[in-house]
């Protein structure tokens, strides 16, 4: 593979590839072929072929680093400038989402306390360029990460839920879906922004380049203050139970499992930190202990509830020690 860290990188680079192409081919058309020129024109659509190939595979293996274009309109932008107190309150806030949002992804359930280092390191993003329309920024990420989708802590996985964040949320369903990635401390961070942005009256896109797609995600400032309203009136409650059972399956790209207690139940939802490595000692079917933490959110507007499930640990039966009721 290139040293091109992320999807953004390859399409900037392929950019360029295909303008000197397109000036390489109008100048041998102009003044004719030569050998030189020739060689050169095979080089760059040799490269630009191999980079193509290289991006298209992103979207399985992914890249090593994001960016992500955020872009804000409405009462704080005028002529593609912007409020300099609204876009640093903005982007702190985000990023505070972000980091909140990695750190419950790992299993840290702290609400005030600071953040470790590591998860602030992993969830650091950087201010690498401005350009207008109506104002953006582009945001890039700190640290590189071997493989991104593979682990269920990756910043990968919480940038996706981001997105699905950042957009309008039409029926009851759907609001309690989107709390699934959020403990308690991201979801106040979640709703700080929304506040933040319904204040402010702005709006806020973002695009996300990620192998040969941009995942693209709005949300405007009365959107943003319906949901904070709506999402107030939802309460939740977290419990943590072992189930004697057997693994049904896990997909480790979608950090995604499904088990079967002796009792015929079925649990599924996300695979929590660290179980991975423990997932490659078990066979699926073979009996085992799943250690399982259970939310259930509730709209008390409507009465809808939502259960969500995450696998914690997995132990064989030899070492299953005493398994909490």
């Amino acid at each position: 593979m290139s040293r091109l860290l992320s999807a953004a990188d390859y399409q900037r680079e392929l950019g360029a590839l295909r303008g000197m192409i397109s000036e390489e081919e109008r100048i041998t058309e102009e003044y004719g072929p030569d050998p030189a020129a020739e060689i050169s024109l095979a080089s760059l659509r040799d490269r630009y072929a191999r980079l193509s190939a290289e991006l298209d595979s992103l979207g399985h293996e992914r890249a090593t680093r994001h960016e992500l274009a955020v872009v804000f309109d409405g009462r704080p932008v005028r002529n593609h400038t912007v409020d300099a107190t609204f876009l640093g309150e903005a982007l702190t806030l985000l990023q505070r989402v972000v980091e909140a949002m990695v750190a419950s992804a790992s299993g840290l359930k702290t609400r005030i306390a600071s953040l470790p280092k590591r998860i602030q390191n992993k969830a650091g993003l950087r201010v690498s360029a401005a350009f207008a329309g109506s104002f953006g920024v582009a945001l890039e990420t700190q640290e590189e990460e071997p493989s991104l989708f593979e682990d269920p802590t990756s910043l990968g996985h919480s940038i996706a839920a981001l997105l699905d964040l950042v957009r309008d949320v039409e029926g009851t369903e759907d609001l309690l879906d989107i709390m699934e990635p959020l403990n308690a401390r991201a979801r106040t961070r979640y709703m700080e922004l929304l506040q933040h942005l319904a204040q402010s009256g702005a709006d806020m896109r973002i695009e996300w380049p990620t192998g040969s797609t941009v995942r693209k995600a709005s949300i405007s400032a009365t959107q943003a203050r319906k949901l904070q309203d709506r999402l107030s009136r939802v309460t939740e409650a977290e419990s943590i139970k072992s189930y004697r059972g057997t693994l049904d399956g896990a997909l480790k790209n979608r950090a995604v499992f499904e088990f079967k207690t002796d009792d015929g139940e079925v649990y599924s939802g996300r695979l929590g930190p660290g179980v991975l490595d423990q997932l490659r000692q078990f066979h699926y079917e073979e009996p085992c202990i799943a250690t399982i933490t259970t939310r259930e959110v509730f709209d008390q507007a409507t009465g809808t509830r939502r259960v969500f499930h995450r696998l914690e640990r997995l132990r064989s039966l030899e070492n299953q020690g005493a398994a909490a009721d």
